[in-house]
């Protein structure tokens, strides 16, 4: 775009160089046919350098509009960077808010465990849980019934023993010869006692 710019600028300058010349030498010559000429060039030209001025103020307004645009650009990429900047010194701040607090809550536990051991600590012992008495022994078995005592002894020698059971059943029995039977009882259901002599 500059070099536009200085191209028109330049062109311009010649053009106008000219015009000047053409009006000199118009002036110095006689009136007549050249006279006329070179006065329609003269017109001619200054159009042209009328022309070329009106481009060279578009180009150099065009070169404003690149200005303006470059320095919109580059205000756009500063706050691009600014806006960056503020978003990394944010995530930064909140990345150490978030580890202080969890800094902190890890203390509170570490103290809050430490108070809970001391007080068990300085708690006095439990009493051991009393135990549940033993049961009680089985009682012994009964004791084994007596035996039954001895026969009595005969009194009469005769080799026979009589109990009392022999004499209760006696008394009600008679012997096969209808008497009672001695006193020892004789026979049980028999003929009476043998020493008792015959039933009476």
């Amino acid at each position: 775009m500059d070099r536009r710019l200085r191209l028109a600028t330049g062109l311009a300058a010649t053009v106008a160089v000219g015009s000047a010349a053409v009006l000199i030498s118009g002036a110095a010559g006689v009136g007549g046919p050249d006279t006329v000429l070179s006065g329609q060039r003269t017109a001619e030209l200054t159009a042209h350098t009328q022309a070329r001025e009106a481009l060279t103020e578009r180009l150099a307004a065009g070169a404003d509009l690149v200005g303006e645009s470059r320095r919109i650009a580059a205000e756009q990429a500063a706050a691009a960077e600014a806006a960056r900047v503020a978003a990394e010194q944010a995530a930064a701040e909140e990345a150490a808010r978030v580890a202080a607090e969890r800094a902190a809550e890890a203390r509170a536990a570490a103290e809050q465990a430490a108070a809970q051991e001391a007080a068990a600590q300085a708690a006095p012992a439990a009493p051991a849980p009393a135990q549940a008495p033993s049961p009680a022994p089985a009682p012994p078995p009964p004791p084994a019934p007596a035996p039954p005592p001895p026969p009595a002894p005969d009194a009469d020698h005769d080799g026979h023993h009589h109990g009392d059971r022999d004499r209760d059943r006696d008394r009600d029995r008679d012997g096969r010869d209808g008497g009672r039977s001695g006193p020892d009882g004789g026979w049980d259901g028999g003929w009476g006692g043998w020493d008792g002599g015959w039933g009476r």
